[in-house]
């Protein structure tokens, strides 16, 4: 009788070993083996990944390093949802370089409680170093190099007027101006590059009494300081 309890006692063992519970709450990404397989007390079965947050490693170049953090604030955009923003903290930045491309490797981790982010897309980042509250900008197109002299060109009664300028706080679409140009003059956008001081503007679709020298000016498109 003994025995009989002893054997049941070890069937009983081996059947919840059969019952294989995962250390951590996730999603099943891969499966590998299939049911009825014979595996060995090593071999991997599935991964198991926890996709509540994610992290996405990027590259930043030597001359940005000095100006992130641990801590800081990041933007995240991805392909499968074009427009749309994703915002995280960057956790870890590398303490070395890579010598090859002078890059630096820095970690950041976004919450991800709708899965909606899944390992593997492709995205690009975008770190928030600094915030100017009500700062006074221009569209970027607008500031030019004229002689080694960033400035704008402002509509001065319909001719062109270079001001030069400081610049504060830049990207693809605004450029802060910390002096050289007050809130609500008129400055040119496109073809500010194509002007000199002193060219008639006139704005694009419309005539003008003033003929540009040698077309200079005619077409300009404008934008207000603000």
């Amino acid at each position: 009788e003994f025995r009989r309890v002893l054997f049941r006692s070890e069937l009983k063992i081996n059947l919840e070993n059969t019952t294989i519970a995962s250390p951590v709450n996730g999603f099943v990404a891969r499966r590998l083996v299939d049911p009825g397989a014979f595996v060995g007390p090593n071999a991997p079965i599935v991964d198991v990944v926890d996709i509540t947050r994610v992290r996405m490693v990027a590259n930043i170049v030597e001359k940005d390093l000095r100006q992130v953090g641990v801590g800081d604030s990041a933007r995240v955009e991805v392909d499968a949802f074009p427009g749309e923003n994703f915002m995280g903290r960057i956790a870890r930045v590398s303490p070395s370089l890579d010598p090859a491309t002078r890059t630096a490797p820095i970690e950041i981790e976004i919450p991800n409680g709708d899965y909606r982010l899944k390992p593997g897309m492709y995205a690009r980042v975008g770190v928030v170093i600094e915030q100017h509250a009500n700062a006074l900008v221009v569209p970027t197109n607008a500031v030019v190099d004229v002689g080694g002299t960033r400035g704008v060109y402002v509509n001065a009664n319909g001719v062109a007027q270079f001001r030069p300028v400081k610049t504060g706080i830049e990207n693809n679409e605004r450029t802060e101006i910390l002096d050289g140009v007050s809130e609500g003059e008129v400055v040119v956008t496109t073809g500010a590059s194509a002007l000199r001081n002193g060219d008639p503007v006139v704005l694009a679709g419309r005539g003008g009494r003033n003929g540009g020298r040698g077309g200079r000016g005619a077409g300009n498109g404008q934008g207000q300081a603000g």
